[in-house]
């Protein structure tokens, strides 16, 4: 038997001999019942505490009843904003499924796609810091809990740029044309932060010897590659191999990368990196192009992604093959007085 049905059945046998015992005393004397007239005090006492009995047992049951059912709706509600997160992720579970393959790759899939699983991370620590650190500054504000919010900017570019450097595997070759030719663009503490984590990705990985990078940086004049003359001699000291182009009609801002399939060769030729890359088949594969759009020659703030078996990809090559020929090597904080067509180098 249970709390409540033993409860309510105690209420209605005490409020029933209650109402007897009440009827007795009431009908007793006109009777002229000996045992009632005797007690008839007694008679209408128990029945009043009886009445009160029943009285108090029915509130403590309606309490009882009152607290479950708040209990009841405390559940209702917390079942409706369980579903209202079902539909959300019957909404968006596939995206959700779609990040937790490309954070975890299977099979081939791991040395194949870095880029993929660097999109993977990219995604991943925006959604799981960036924008829920976000909410939750938002949320304590409007509860008052704080009397300010605090948003840092992270740039989606330059934080895959750098997930994108630290998956490829060792003696990746990434050729780069940049036409960040701001000298602030390069400078800690003056452009985008997530910027400089990219770089810094890029030189810790060059001294490792994990990564072969070749920089193209384009100038439109003189006046502006010797504002940036400082940052190619840091570059170059860093292991970056670095070319230069000044001219008022500049190249397209992108990257081309190779991924080795095998053992690396012992030489690399500088003087046309495409060429001596295609010919390499067998070493080498390419993963990917990047296409950036630049703004107040400072900062990225497009990017495309592009397969290489697409036609751009190609257009890429074409473009980085014919800046490269054209540009003047810069080595020992100098620029050389004639294009390094045939120089070659050890890896």
């Amino acid at each position: 038997m249970s709390e409540s049905s033993a409860s309510a059945r105690f209420t209605r046998l005490t409020a029933w001999i209650g109402l007897v015992l009440e009827v007795l005393a009431f009908v007793g004397r006109p009777l002229q019942l000996a045992f009632v007239e005797s007690h008839q005090g007694d008679l209408e006492k128990l029945g009043i505490v009886l009445f009160l009995i029943s009285l108090v047992t029915w509130l403590e049951a309606s309490n009882k009843g009152m607290t479950k059912l708040d209990q009841m709706s405390s559940e209702l509600r917390a079942l409706t904003e369980e579903a209202k997160k079902i539909d959300l992720i019957a909404r968006y579970g596939s995206s959700a499924v779609w990040l937790a393959r490309l954070l975890n790759p299977q099979g081939q899939d791991v040395a194949r796609f870095p880029h993929c699983r660097a999109g993977g991370e990219t995604l991943s620590h925006l959604l799981l810091n960036t924008y829920t650190q976000a909410a939750e500054e938002f949320y304590r504000f409007r509860s008052g809990e704080k009397d300010k919010v605090e948003l840092s900017e992270a740039s989606i570019i330059n934080l895959f740029l750098k997930n994108l450097i630290l998956s490829l595997p060792r003696g990746s070759v990434w050729l780069g044309t940049s036409k960040l030719q701001d000298s602030t663009a390069w400078e800690e503490r003056t452009a985008e932060p997530s910027y400089y984590e990219f770089e810094s990705a890029v030189e810790a990985r060059i001294e490792k010897s994990d990564l072969t990078y070749l920089r193209l940086l384009c100038f439109q004049d003189e006046e502006r590659y010797r504002q940036m003359s400082h940052i190619l001699g840091r570059q170059e000291g860093k292991g970056l191999r670095v070319r230069v182009l000044i001219q008022n009609e500049l190249p397209q801002d992108i990257s081309l990368i190779w991924v080795p399939k095998t053992r690396l060769p012992n030489e690399f030729d500088f003087s046309d990196p495409v060429q001596f890359l295609q010919k390499q088949s067998s070493k080498f594969e390419p993963l990917c192009g990047l296409s950036f759009g630049i703004r107040a020659d400072r900062e990225v703030n497009q990017m495309q992604l592009i397969r290489p078996d697409a036609e751009e990809f190609s257009e890429l090559k074409r473009a980085f093959r014919k800046s490269w020929a054209a540009a003047r090597a810069y080595a020992n904080g100098r620029i050389d007085s004639d294009t390094a067509q045939n120089s070659t180098g050890s890896n």
